[in-house]
């Protein structure tokens, strides 16, 4: 079936129409506007000197707690530019041109669909420029340069990494004594000192990296384990251990800590030696095959005790648990008997012919168990006055006249 020329035209209208619709409702859509959070940091980099643009300064972004910056624009012909970046506190902005000291500002906050203005006035400076290259002569780049004076090494002035000819620039104030370092992942670091800067006279300085050295294997041998600990000479409250002294790996080197534990149990699982009672102060260990000794103190007596060992190397590493000899503290004296009974009571005492009854006290003192004072005429030996009183004991002479 043919379509007539009328239902032609027809479709034709329709698609017409739409298209119409279509680029209408186009129009009435808004531009496209930045992110929800996303907000801009907007500025001009000039030349503090002449206040005039330094065209082409690169600006770079770094986000709180980042290491490297996150976003970099190039400032255009008036100086000016602009970088979008997520709503957040904190940002690190630097502006960096050779023949510039690198401008720097931080604590920079982007409020979402806002501008941030943040202006650079560079100082010019004096260059240092050069190749950083490997051991090889093949250029190394991504090498991070900073230049300082050492007798105010925290005022550090860095520049962009090096490209990946190598090249690498960075600017300082004019001056001389400088240091420029180099530092590459995987490289050790090198320097030039006595460097001097001069406004208008770029300084070459080149580098060669040299590979750096694998890192020594982890030291993952424990010290050997203590087989020999033995126990002597049990005091009342103290016992001596000895035993002989491992290496840092194995036997091999020098260890670096004791761990000395005593129950009243045989120490021979884990669970018992961290649930035993640790002694401290420990001595230090030796070298590798010396008769350790030492005393434990602070036991009870007639107690029998078991101890363990074990040994950390400087790397932490905790040998096995030694053997757990025992060992019994000397029992203690049971104390005196009580003194008891108490001397017998005196009664036949009876007065002399004369009514009276001479006590004379043989260490200057009379006790009767009936307590009370007793003073009289005395003999030639003026105990007259001997005070007696209400408790028992004391050696008395008890003479009639």
């Amino acid at each position: 079936m043919f379509r007539t020329k009328k239902s032609s035209n027809q479709s034709w209208s329709l698609t017409l129409r739409i298209l119409i619709t279509a680029i209408f409702l186009i129009g009435l859509l808004p531009l496209p506007a930045l992110a929800v959070g996303d907000g801009t940091f907007a500025g001009q980099v000039t030349d503090n000197t002449t206040g005039l643009p330094v065209t082409g300064a690169t600006v770079l972004v770094t986000a709180s707690g980042s290491p490297a910056p996150g976003w970099n624009v190039n400032a255009g012909a008036s100086g000016n530019y602009s970088v979008v970046v997520p709503e957040a506190a904190d940002y690190q902005l630097a502006a960096v041109k050779e023949g510039y000291v690198t401008g720097r500002t931080g604590g920079q906050n982007i409020t979402g669909n806002a501008t941030t203005t943040v202006n650079f006035s560079l100082f010019p400076g004096g260059i240092v420029r050069g190749t950083i290259t490997d051991n090889t002569s093949s250029p190394l780049q991504g090498a991070d340069i900073r230049a300082y004076l050492p007798a105010s090494p925290q005022n550090v002035f860095t520049s962009l990494s090096s490209d990946a000819s190598g090249q690498y620039s960075v600017t300082v104030p004019p001056g001389p004594g400088y240091t420029v370092e180099v530092n590459k992942t995987g490289f050790s670091s090198a320097n030039i000192t006595g460097v001097t800067a001069a406004i208008g006279t770029p300084v070459v300085q080149n580098f060669t990296l040299q590979t750096a050295p694998p890192p020594p294997p982890q030291d993952s041998t424990p010290p050997a384990s203590i087989a020999d600990l033995a126990t002597a000479n049990a005091t009342l409250d103290s016992v001596r251990l000895t035993w002989t002294a491992p290496g840092d790996d194995g036997s091999t080197g020098q260890a670096s800590q004791y761990d000395i534990r005593y129950a009243s149990a045989v120490i021979d699982d884990n669970t018992k030696f961290n649930s035993a009672i640790p002694v401290d102060p420990v001595p230090l260990p030796h070298g590798p095959g010396t008769t350790e000794s030492f005393i434990v103190n602070g036991l009870t007596d007639n107690t029998t005790y078991f101890f363990a060992i074990k040994t950390r190397d400087d790397a932490n590493n905790w040998s096995g648990r030694s053997n757990s000899p025992s060992a019994t503290t000397a029992a203690g004296q049971s104390p005196p008997p009580p003194d008891n009974p108490p001397p017998a009571n005196i009664t036949d005492l009876a007065t002399g012919n004369d009514g009276h009854i001479v006590l004379r006290a043989l260490a200057g003192a009379i006790t009767l168990n009936d307590g009370g004072d007793v003073t009289g005429d005395a003999p030639e030996d003026n105990t007259n006055g001997v005070a007696v009183t209400a408790h028992g004991g004391g050696n008395v002479l008890i003479d009639t006249r």
